[in-house]
């Protein structure tokens, strides 16, 4: 069934002096959805099992979730509690990150998302890879959302956000149709190949 409700959480953090963007997308039948709890979730997923995989030259400077259906609402802008950055050594160029690949279990590029992580440690990577060893923090932040935000059902769970992947295409004008051209995430996974990013802005997601 297509979530009641879908909404759009940007992470927006600094590197080298660029922002970097990165586009999380999640369902919920919760008839009055607490948003700012949401972004507090992911901030907890980012502080306790990212941060040791992302250079300290990366610092988060807050997440703004936008509810796009059944309205197109004004967006709300939650901030750390106490400041966060990355904990590792000097990192990659701001269009270097690692890859992250969504999962739906549906066909087509409709089915799948795409995530690009920015702040990426120089010393963690060798010949255009991550090492085996560094991808562990992905790897956790991966494991937290998922305990936080895959197979959660109503109303036995509190917070009940689906994580997913949106298709643009599919979501219509003003994100009309953004329920039904939403798809839970099933599963996910790093890629220990470098992903390069064209623009400067960089990060996307789905």
């Amino acid at each position: 069934m297509p979530p009641a409700r879908v909404v759009q959480v940007s992470i927006k953090g600094t590197l080298h002096g660029v922002e970097t963007v990165n586009v999380l997308n999640f369902g919920t039948d919760t008839v009055n959805p607490n948003y700012v709890q949401l972004c507090l979730d992911i901030i907890d997923c980012i502080r306790t099992a990212l941060r040791p995989g992302l250079t300290s030259q990366w610092k988060l400077n807050k997440l703004v979730a936008r509810e796009l259906y059944p309205v197109l609402a004004d967006p709300i802008d939650v901030y750390p509690t106490t400041e966060l950055i990355g904990s590792g050594l000097p990192g990659l160029p701001s269009f270097v990150a690692a890859l992250i690949t969504l999962n739906t279990g549906g066909g087509g590029r409709s089915g799948r998302g795409r995530i690009f992580i920015a702040g990426v440690v120089a010393n963690d990577t060798a010949s255009g890879r991550i090492v085996t060893g560094n991808l562990a923090p992905f790897t956790a932040f991966l494991t937290c959302m998922a305990g936080k935000f895959i197979n959660q059902v109503e109303p036995a769970v509190v917070r009940n956000f689906q994580w997913g992947v949106l298709s643009r295409k599919n979501a219509g004008v003003s994100f009309a149709t953004a329920n039904t051209a939403f798809r839970n995430v099933t599963s996910t996974k790093v890629s220990d190949l470098l992903a390069t990013m064209h623009s400067r802005k960089i990060g996307v997601g789905s």
